[in-house]
């Protein structure tokens, strides 16, 4: 009796004090968070660039894991790192882990442009896995959600109006258009006289086309544009943007091929104007070499 209330919290209601606490320490966890993630980013990139490497010349593949990877650098170099404690953390690893991904660079565009788009790729990589966790949709969803962070609605906008350009240049042509060779790119290293896929070089045409027979075409391009080499991929990339191709390797070949054997692949990640192409690309498809 007598005894002041004023100061208690009424219950059901959040006070200023511990929202303005919930705020700070959720902001403090995604923030505390990315540097795991940009190395945890690097350290996957490395993962599959040596296993690869590896699958590429016949070997037992027993370069580490992106797991195994992270256990050494933290036992031998970093230390401990600071892990997510929550879900604004976990947003802020995805966020660390484009930025530290060296495919998030190799897009046209400026460096602030390709940060930025990093950022929005982890975000919406993290939303999408928050919003099917739990689920089959939570892989997918995570894939989408980076996908979309990374192209926005402007790259939408251009796939979309140079999707229309193609279509109208392809109707004005008529039947000529069905049946002409296309020209598309590609970025690699110099004195190539052909291409195999991933598959193709780790077991030969015969392998590559049995993954492409047994496997789900969606799920195969969906890999492809992770990573062609783990699991090695039976298709081949190819763009229809010189300035892309020449981002990918020390020279750009120029292709030529007919309708059909190049498949636009819609789960790239990056806006390349992608496209896949089967199993090989043989010597009489490759037209030379851009200055």
């Amino acid at each position: 009796m007598g005894a002041s209330r004023s100061g208690a919290p009424i219950l059901g209601v959040a006070t200023t004090d511990s929202t303005g606490s919930a705020v700070t320490a959720g902001a403090s966890d995604f923030f505390r968070s990315i540097p795991r993630g940009v190395v945890s980013g690097f350290n996957s990139a490395a993962s599959a660039l040596g296993r690869a490497t590896q699958a590429e010349m016949g070997q037992d593949i027993d370069a580490p894991t992106p797991e195994q990877g992270m256990q050494i650098l933290e036992k031998e170099v970093t230390g401990p790192m600071y892990r997510p404690e929550g879900r604004a953390g976990q947003f802020g690893a995805s966020v660390g882990e484009f930025l530290g991904n060296p495919a998030s660079y190799v897009a046209p565009g400026s460096v602030p442009l390709k940060v930025g788009a990093a950022v929005l790729g982890g975000l919406g990589s993290e939303a999408g896995a928050q919003l099917g966790e739990g689920t089959p949709w939570e892989g997918p969803l995570r894939f989408a959600g980076g996908a979309l962070g990374v192209l926005g609605p402007h790259g939408a906008a251009r796939l979309a109006t140079g999707a229309r350009a193609a279509e109208e240049a392809s109707a004005a042509l008529g039947p000529a258009a069905e049946y002409a060779p296309r020209t598309f790119y590609r970025g690699d290293q110099a004195g190539l006289t052909e291409f195999q896929s991933h598959a193709a070089k780790v077991g030969g045409q015969a392998y590559s086309e049995a993954v492409l027979a047994k496997g789900n075409k969606n799920d195969l391009m969906t890999n492809h544009s992770l990573d062609s080499a783990n699991p090695p991929s039976p298709y081949i990339s190819v763009t229809s943007d010189p300035n892309v191709a020449r981002s990918h390797g020390d020279t750009t070949y120029r292709l030529q091929l007919a309708p059909g054997r190049a498949t636009p692949n819609p789960y790239s990640l990056y806006s390349e104007s992608e496209y896949l192409v089967p199993h090989y690309i043989s010597p009489d498809e490759i037209k030379g070499t851009l200055p």
